[in-house]
């Protein structure tokens, strides 16, 4: 388990550990005073990767509580996942998206738990624009979720980062209804910084493809 997940099952651990265990006829109303208060963008973290001292890649990684409507009778998920900018000598700049999703509940123990679950299609909405169906390729991610990646719409993906517009959107089944949610950095006291950190790692990716290094 990643240290963000783990961070997470320990905020709703704590809370529940104020409240008595549930039983059958009060479980959900124990979800809706644990998990209830976390729904919204829970964390957005710029970083880096480097291969021999020089920049491969950067990216935003995030973590967003939700209500499922469409699937779950509006129980709680976790969305999680990243948007990378990678560096490919002789390619065209693009943007990867990776989703992963958990649903989450409150055990007959008072413990959180979450089960991963798995994300049929997924796509981002950045500043209004709807980018269903328009990645250069989708696949499964090599440790499970939803991976796509975007060459044609990279300017505008990078534009909605930057400018807090971006929203997210899954389906549990091929044919199934969307769920959406918005992705805030903003909402949180660091939002901004992270949204600037990856700004100055970006400039320095784009040189790179600009002196083809």
């Amino acid at each position: 388990m990643n240290k963000q997940l783990g961070f997470l099952l320990l905020q709703l651990g704590c809370v529940a550990a104020l409240l008595n265990a549930p039983n059958t006829a009060n479980a959900e109303s124990l979800e809706d005073a644990v998990i209830g208060p976390l729904v919204g963008t829970r964390m957005m973290a710029a970083a880096e990767q480097r291969s021999q001292g020089k920049l491969t890649s950067c990216y935003w990684e995030y973590k967003i509580v939700l209500r499922d409507h469409a699937y779950k009778m509006g129980g709680y998920v976790l969305l999680s996942g990243s948007l990378t900018v990678f560096y490919f000598k002789g390619k065209a700049p693009n943007v990867a998206l990776k989703m992963q999703g958990f649903d989450i509940a409150i055990g007959a123990d008072a413990k959180p738990k979450m089960t991963p679950f798995e994300i049929a299609y997924g796509y981002p909405t950045v500043s209004g624009k709807v980018l269903a169906r328009r990645e250069g390729a989708a696949f499964r991610c090599e440790n499970g979720g939803f991976c796509a990646s975007y060459v044609n719409d990279f300017p505008d993906i990078i534009s909605a980062v930057l400018t807090d517009q971006v929203r997210l959107s899954y389906s549990r089944t091929a044919s199934g209804f969307d769920v959406s949610t918005d992705l805030r950095a903003n909402d949180l006291p660091e939002g901004a910084s992270e949204i600037d950190k990856g700004a100055s790692c970006l400039r320095q990716v784009l040189k790179r493809y600009e002196l083809q290094d």
